[in-house]
């Protein structure tokens, strides 16, 4: 499976969910059933498509690069499922801004993917696809995503200029791949937030006289 077509399916796939007011998916800041299966499959599409983009430099590194990318995204995807069905049950509020910022990542990242296709002979609207999909991705957990790429980005670049060798593409994929550890570390720090308040489960003691 090329990376390209890992792109655009959950971009396809969750287009449709992006044109859904955020306040049909989850009612209530309690969440639901439904918030809950919109939060995974949201989840899911942003773990597997940071999983994939940040480690692409280091799996191609490895003696299987296809393998490797096969078991980052299929963890990524785990990691995003999860967080994301937690977090929609917990938090529909929470979701309903994931879900927001999922559609203004998806239209910036349509929006210059549009723009690279008319300035770059060999880009196509299967790259914009996959531009719109890192977009989705990013924008559901943006926070993490931005504070991950921002350490990534000056750590590639630290390296690039204590050893030459690392050169531009090494810098880069520094980039890609602290985006992808800080929107998983997001969405798990989301989901035990939502799914562990401790305000709300009853504690009992007695103290023996």
């Amino acid at each position: 499976m090329t990376l390209r077509f890992t792109l655009v399916l959950p971009a396809l796939v969750l287009g449709t969910a992006m044109l859904v007011p955020p306040g049909a998916v989850a009612q209530s800041e309690a969440g639901s059933a439904g918030a809950a299966l919109g939060g995974a499959a949201l989840g899911a599409a942003s773990g597997s498509i940071l999983a994939l983009s940040g480690g692409l430099g280091g799996c191609d590194r490895t003696l299987y690069p296809s393998r490797c990318s096969r078991i980052i995204t299929v963890t990524g995807t785990v990691v995003g499922l999860t967080a994301g069905a937690v977090i929609g049950w917990e938090n529909g509020s929470g979701l309903d801004d994931r879900i927001e910022n999922a559609a203004y990542g998806t239209i910036l990242g349509a929006a210059g993917g549009v723009v690279l296709k008319f300035g770059l002979q060999h880009y196509g609207w299967p790259d914009v696809a996959a531009t719109s999909a890192i977009g989705l991705a990013v924008g559901a957990a943006i926070e993490g995503a931005s504070i991950g790429f921002a350490a990534g980005a000056a750590t590639g670049l630290l390296l690039w200029g204590l050893h030459p060798s690392v050169g531009p593409g090494g810098a880069a994929a520094w980039g890609l791949a602290g985006m992808a550890v800080g929107g998983l570390a997001d969405w798990v720090l989301d989901g035990v937030d939502g799914g562990s308040d401790m305000s709300e489960i009853p504690i009992q003691f007695s103290i023996p006289l």
